[in-house]
């Protein structure tokens, strides 16, 4: 059985968020790179936005000072972006 890009993005450790609200329609995937000796940690977002078909990426530190950093994916993870992307529809010809 194949997996589903949820599935392939757990497995790399992030977690499934979806909002279905009016104007916010997106599949999100965060995982966090923590360090128990501090508080805060590094974040890293990717949001596919239903609405404009959009995906977005980021980075952030949790801590008191917010600062976005460079985000960077594995090829693994860019497996599971393909795969939501192949999911949503959005890589055929109808929508370029």
């Amino acid at each position: 059985m194949k997996k589903t890009a949820k599935q392939m993005f757990e497995e790399l450790g992030w977690k499934c968020e979806e909002y279905h609200e009016e104007y916010n329609k997106c599949i999100k995937y965060i995982t966090n790179a923590g360090n128990n000796e501090k508080e805060s940690c590094i974040i890293t977002e990717i949001t596919f936005d239903l609405i404009d078909k959009t995906i977005r990426f980021f980075s952030f530190d949790s801590g008191e000072i917010f600062e976005y950093y460079e985000t960077y994916i594995t090829p693994q993870v860019l497996k599971a972006i393909n795969k939501q992307v192949e999911e949503l529809g959005w890589g055929g010809k109808e929508n370029e």
